[in-house]
C-alpha cells in the first residue's frame, strides 16, 4: 500500500504485520511545502527493504523499496516499488529536475536488479512522464479520473502489466481529494512464452578423439578413384558429414523466450535445485549467483566487448537481450506450418528475380585475352587457409569450423587435390553451387514477405577455393582499376570516397572565387 502522508509522527502510522517505509519532507523543502512525504506499507511476507539510491537527497520525494515475494513469473526475480509525490505549482526547473531524478533512480535500480519488475506510482500532478515510461518499458495503467474534480493525477506504471487488471477506484481515505486505487492481479496468469527446441551436436573431447582417429586412418580411396571434380567433392563432403554425425550425437536443448542468452543447462539445473531447496526452507543461493555471473561475464567477453568499437548498434542489441528485452519474432500472418511458409517465402523471393528484365547484350570492345596459367595450389597453402578460418555461419552440408581448424593437417591433402582438379578442368562441383537462403528482417517484426531480404550462404570449402581465385584475379587486375574506385577494394571504404568528394568540392569553390 502506498500513499502520500501529511503527518510527521511515524508512531501514528504503524500497522500490525506490515513493514513501514516513510520519507518525510524536510522543513526547508525548496518549494516551501513543509511536512508530509511519501509512505509505503509492505506485508512482512514480502521481506521488503528500502533501496539507498545515491542520486536522491532528502529533498526528493521519491522512495524505492525492493520486494521479494515467494513466487514470481519466470522472468522476474523481485519487484522494485517506487512511490513519489510532485508538489503542484512549482517552477519549470524543479519540474525538469524531478523528472531527471526519476530517470536516474530508475536506471540505477535496473542496473542493480536487471531482472526485477518495476512499479512507479504516485501523484504526478502536472508532470509529463510518458517519455520516462517508454524509455524503460513501462505501461501506464490508470486511464480514468482519480480525483473528485474529474482529473487524472495519480499514476501506476509497470513492466508487469500483463499480470494485472485495470485498477479500480474506491472511496477517498479520510478527507482526501483523491480516490483510492486498487490494483489486483489477473485471476489466471497466462504467460505468452515461446519454447524453442534447439538441436545441436556439442563437440566433446571423446568425439574429437574418435573423429581424429578416423581422419588419420582414412585413405580416401573412393575419393581418389573418382574421375570428375563433382564426384570428388560429393564423396569428400558426404564422408565428413557422415562421420561428424556418428562421432558427435545430437543433443536437444529447450529454451524459453524469457531466458537470458548466457543461461546454460548448468545454470538451469542449479535453478531447479535452488527451488527444491527453497521449498524445504533452505534459501542459500550464493553459489547460483556466482555461477550465473561467471556465465554472464563470459558471454560479455565473447559476444559484446569486441562490438563496442566496430559495431556499437549490435553491442547495444546484445545488452538488451541480456536484460531480457526479447525482440519480437517474425509473423507473416500465415496459419500454416513452417514448411508451407518456407515454400511461400521461397516463391516470393524467386518471383522478384524473375520479374527483373534480362540484361541487354551490349557490345563492349575488349582487348584479346592474355594467356594465363593458373598456379598450382600447395598443401601448405590449404593448411594455413583452414587454420586461419574465422568463425562464421555454416550450411547444413558443412562440418563445424572449429572441427576443421582442429584437423587442418588431415583435411588439407584431399582438398588440395580437389582444388587443383577444379582449376585444371574448370568443372565447379555442383554441391558448391547450392546456396542456403536465410531471410533477414529489414525492420523490426516484419508482418509480410516484403519485410525480409535473403542472405545466401555457400559451403565453407567453396569459400576457401574462392579465396584462392580472388587472390589470383587481384594480382592481374588491381593495377588496371581506376584509383578512384573505392567499392569492393581492399583497405578502402566509403569514408575515402567522402574525403575525395569533399576535397573536390573545396577545389571547385576555390576556382569560382
Amino acid at each position: 500500500m502506498v500513499s502520500e502522508v501529511h503527518r510527521q509522527n511515524p508512531e501514528l502510522l504503524k500497522i500490525g504485520g506490515f513493514d513501514e517505509f516513510i520519507k518525510i519532507r524536510p522543513d526547508d523543502h525548496l518549494p516551501g511545502k513543509k511536512g508530509g512525504g511519501v509512505l509505503i506499507y509492505a506485508h512482512e511476507i514480502f521481506k521488503a527493504a528500502r533501496l539507498d539510491v545515491p542520486f536522491l537527497t532528502e529533498y526528493d520525494e521519491i522512495m524505492w523499496v525492493i520486494l521479494k515475494p515467494r513466487r514470481l513469473p519466470r522472468k522476474f526475480t523481485g519487484i522494485a516499488l517506487c512511490v513519489y509525490y510532485y508538489s503542484p505549482g512549482q517552477a519549470s526547473e524543479y519540474r525538469q529536475a524531478f523528472v531527471e531524478k526519476l530517470q536516474l533512480s530508475s536506471d540505477f535500480v535496473l542496473g542493480k536488479y536487471p531482472s526485477c519488475g518495476i512499479f512507479m506510482m504516485g501523484d504526478a500532478n502536472e508532470l509529463k512522464l510518458h517519455h520516462l515510461d517508454a524509455g524503460i518499458g513501462l505501461k501506464q495503467l490508470v486511464n480514468f479520473p482519480t480525483t473528485k474534480g474529474g482529473t487524472s493525477l495519480d499514476r501506476i506504471s509497470t513492466n508487469m502489466h500483463e499480470f494485472y487488471n485495470i485498477p479500480t477506484t474506491g472511496a477517498p481515505v479520510g478527507g482526501s481529494y483523491h480516490f483510492s486505487l486498487e490494483l489486483n492481479p489477473t485471476c489466471s496468469i497466462k504467460i505468452d512464452y515461446t519454447t524453442t527446441v534447439t538441436i545441436s551436436r556439442p563437440i566433446t573431447s571423446e568425439g574429437l578423439l574418435t573423429f581424429g582417429q578416423w581422419l588419420s586412418c582414412e585413405k580416401w580411396e573412393k575419393f581418389q578413384d573418382a574421375k570428375s571434380s563433382n564426384e570428388k567433392a560429393t564423396i569428400f563432403q558426404e564422408a565428413l558429414l557422415h562421420n561428424y554425425k556418428a562421432c558427435f550425437p545430437e543433443k536437444s536443448t529447450k529454451r524459453f523466450s524469457s531466458d537470458r542468452p548466457y543461461i546454460t543447462q548448468e545454470v538451469k539445473k542449479m535453478v531447479m535445485e535452488k527451488r527444491r531447496l527453497f521449498r524445504h526452507g533452505n534459501t542459500q543461493q550464493a553459489k547460483l549467483r556466482k555461477v550465473t555471473r561467471k556465465h554472464a561475464n563470459k558471454y560479455v567477453e565473447r559476444k559484446v566487448n569486441h562490438l563496442f568499437e566496430s559495431k556499437p548498434s549490435q553491442s547495444y542489441n546484445r545488452i538488451k537481450r541480456m536484460r531480457g528485452k526479447v525482440e519480437k519474432g517474425v509473423d507473416f500472418g500465415i496459419d500454416e506450418d513452417d514448411v508451407v511458409t518456407a515454400d511461400s517465402l521461397n516463391k516470393h523471393l524467386g518471383n522478384i528475380v524473375q520479374s527483373l528484365p534480362p540484361l541487354l547484350s551490349v557490345g563492349i570492345p575488349t582487348p584479346p585475352p592474355e594467356s594465363f596459367d593458373f598456379p598450382l595450389i600447395s598443401e601448405s597453402q590449404v593448411f594455413f587457409k583452414l587454420k586461419r578460418l574465422k568463425r562464421a555461419s555454416i550450411t547444413p552440408v558443412d562440418i563445424p569450423i572449429d572441427l576443421i581448424k582442429a584437423f587442418p593437417d588431415y583435411l588439407s591433402g584431399p582438398l588440395t587435390l580437389l582444388f587443383n582438379q577444379v582449376t585444371k578442368t574448370g568443372e565447379y562441383p555442383s554441391i558448391w553451387k547450392n546456396g542456403f537462403i536465410t531471410p533477414i528482417p529489414k525492420k523490426d517484426a516484419p508482418n509480410d514477405f516484403s519485410g525480409v531480404r535473403p542472405i545466401t550462404m555457400t559451403p565453407i570449402f567453396s569459400k576457401v577455393y574462392e579465396s584462392f581465385v580472388a587472390a589470383w584475379l587481384k594480382d592481374r587486375i588491381l593495377d588496371k582499376i581506376d584509383p578512384r574506385q573505392f567499392g569492393n577494394m581492399p583497405n578502402t571504404s566509403t569514408s575515402h570516397y567522402l574525403l575525395l568528394y569533399t576535397f573536390q568540392c573545396f577545389i571547385d569553390i576555390e576556382c569560382k572565387t
